[in-house]
């Protein structure tokens, strides 16, 4: 009997593990190298699909504001909106309801910052905006520097009485209408006053000969009486 050689006898037994069903012959039609088989794609598995790497390249600079995808002026998580139209963003203005103004100045976002008589106190805060020499009316007045006050037409007006009351030429209202002044009495009489330069005086249409009439103050412009032919109308 011959001795098989060891390839021989390699051959036998794995032919024999064939037969008994334990080795899986491989059908292809031939086994590619190692070096082939680890350069060849295969199938994505689970593991791969939950270890794929993102590409970041197109980055989003406000990650937590949906609205926008870079900060641009406001920055992320505001609105870029110029709700007034008056070129300035709602973010960096002030008065955003107000397209005359971004900053409340001195006057405050409603109001314009004017001052008119160019005194130096803008209009908001000026209570004589149309007397250059006044900020506030004093006891005369605006227009009217403090000192003896003038007296104005307006002051004038009222019901004045002659004391003791005798009859209805006592009873005068002054009135002031359409800027000229009138005197009249309860008798149905009347007649026009003048008053220039704080001197008040009859009309030609006054039927006593008296032209000027006096003009009692308790100081400042407070008007407390008038003195016509001598007696004294006291104010009521």
């Amino acid at each position: 009997m011959r001795l098989l050689s060891s390839s021989e006898s390699t051959m036998l037994e794995y032919r024999l593990l064939v037969l008994a069903g334990l080795v899986w012959v491989c059908s292809c039609a031939e086994i590619a190298p190692a070096s082939e088989l680890d350069s060849r794609p295969r199938d994505r598995t689970e593991d791969d699909t939950n270890t794929e790497v993102t590409d970041d390249s197109d980055s989003d600079g406000c990650p937590e504001d949906p609205l926008k995808t870079e900060p641009l002026e406001c920055g992320c998580g505001r609105s870029e909106a110029d709700a007034d139209e008056d070129g300035v963003l709602d973010c960096k203005d002030l008065c955003p309801a107000h397209p005359n103004k971004s900053a409340p100045g001195v006057c405050g976002c409603e109001f314009t910052d004017v001052d008119a008589d160019e005194d130096g106190v803008m209009d908001c805060e000026d209570l004589c905006p149309t007397d250059p020499n006044k900020t506030t009316p004093g006891v005369c007045g605006c227009h009217f520097a403090e000192g003896p006050c003038p007296i104005t037409g307006e002051a004038l007006v009222g019901y004045y009485e002659r004391l003791p009351v005798e009859n209805d030429w006592h009873k005068v209202n002054v009135t002031l209408e359409g800027g000229a002044l009138r005197w009249g009495n309860a008798a149905g009489v009347s007649w026009s006053l003048n008053l220039v330069d704080g001197v008040l005086t009859t009309g030609s249409d006054c039927p006593y000969d008296v032209k000027t009439v006096g003009i009692e103050t308790s100081g400042g412009s407070t008007v407390t009486g008038l003195t016509f032919n001598a007696e004294l109308y006291v104010r009521r």
